[in-house]
């Protein structure tokens, strides 16, 4: 009876078209509980897990692992957010969801409504400005280093935007004030504000940190950050792009050039015993497997893992090209796989392209064999 009488109030609200906001509250209720997050799917065995106390961290402005070019909620674009295509049937690897058959034509209405509204959380208050969209400059270093940091934010919205963000130290502290503003004005659409460490230490009205730090950017619509580090070669690398569980340029000890990997804790709790495992090029396994490489990783914080380190951690050396492989990752964890080469320049090598199933036409995706994946 109490599902019923929900399902004639959720019918109410959509033919009547009444103005109050669709809330989280209500998504989680009567299209994530009633449809999704039971029957042993995405109650934590799938990602995403759409329970009340993981769902929303888990598919707000978080990418598809099916189509990684788009979000699973994207705020204010219910087109291309992917989940909603997974519910509605339309532009997809794979199944419709649930696979159990279409839900409600209301409930999908509720879910695209609340995405529409701007995808607020559990008691957000509506706004139209909210900064529902954020990223991260992932390795910002100071004016006092040799290496110069040039963090770029790139309007790719068809509106202005402003920007606000957030400075963490290494150890997770906040540098300066929480959602600072980073400039006067506006940023035009496709525009770019570009912000060099001593602008920022002016901003944040802080001296120069310690080692790199990680800067949390926040504004109202579509926006992509890159940093350009400049090292005293005068070579060039964007030290932005980041991956999550696993890196492949960890060069040997037959190399005068040494690899440094970032562990970043993009989250608000504390992350611990991060372990993995290290393969060389014949993918034979170096050392000892499932090797706790950080014990504890607080919130906001960073820490290097330098080759050396890294033997130490699995008890052998290795020489020509590894990878290492993180054991399941948190989703707050980053991982930044730098090489320092000839003494004098950082190249970042995070990111890869990876392989994915055609047709025999080619002419589309198909999605992984197994729906255990998630999407």
């Amino acid at each position: 009876m109490r599902k019923m009488i929900r399902y004639f109030g959720i019918l109410l609200a959509f033919y009547s078209g009444a103005a109050a906001a669709v809330t989280f509250e209500q998504v989680q209720r009567d299209v994530f509980e009633f449809s999704c997050a039971g029957g042993g799917c995405h109650g934590g065995s799938v990602f995403p897990t759409l329970l009340a106390d993981r769902s929303y961290n888990e598919i707000v402005n978080v990418k598809s692992r099916q189509n990684r070019n788009l979000f699973l909620i994207e705020p204010f674009n219910p087109t291309d957010s992917y989940l909603l295509r997974k519910i509605e049937n339309r532009d997809i690897f794979g199944d419709l969801m649930p696979q159990s058959g279409p839900i409600a034509q209301e409930r999908q209405q509720l879910l695209r409504d609340w995405i529409a509204g701007g995808a607020l959380g559990f008691g957000e208050p509506e706004s139209s400005t909210s900064n529902n969209f954020s990223a991260q400059a992932f390795l910002q270093t100071t004016s006092s280093s040799s290496n110069v940091s040039f963090t770029h934010l790139i309007n790719t919205s068809d509106t202005p935007l402003e920007f606000v963000g957030t400075l963490y130290n290494g150890d997770g502290s906040r540098l300066g004030a929480e959602s600072q503003s980073l400039h006067t004005g506006v940023v035009a659409p496709q525009g770019r504000l570009i912000l060099p460490s001593d602008e920022l230490e002016r901003l944040f009205g802080v001296d120069p940190w310690s080692g790199p730090a990680v800067m949390e950017i926040r504004s109202t619509s579509n926006f992509r950050v890159m940093t350009r580090l400049t090292s005293p070669s005068g070579l060039i690398s964007n030290t932005n792009c980041v991956t999550t569980n696993q890196v492949d340029n960890v060069v040997g000890f037959d190399s005068s050039d040494v690899t440094y990997i970032r562990f970043i804790n993009t989250g608000d709790e504390s992350i611990t015993d991060i372990t993995g495992s290290l393969y060389d090029e014949s993918g034979n396994l170096i050392g000892a497997a499932d090797s706790v490489l950080v014990e504890t990783l607080p919130p906001r914080s960073q820490v290097w893992r330098s080759r050396d380190r890294l033997s130490s951690a699995v008890g052998d050396s290795w020489n020509g090209t590894a990878s290492l492989k993180i054991n399941t990752p948190p989703s707050a964890l980053k991982l930044l796989n730098l090489n320092y080469i000839n003494n004098e320049t950082f190249f970042n090598f995070s990111c890869y392209e990876s392989a994915t199933a055609q047709t025999e036409n080619r002419s589309a995706l198909v999605p992984p064999p197994t729906p255990r994946y998630g999407y």
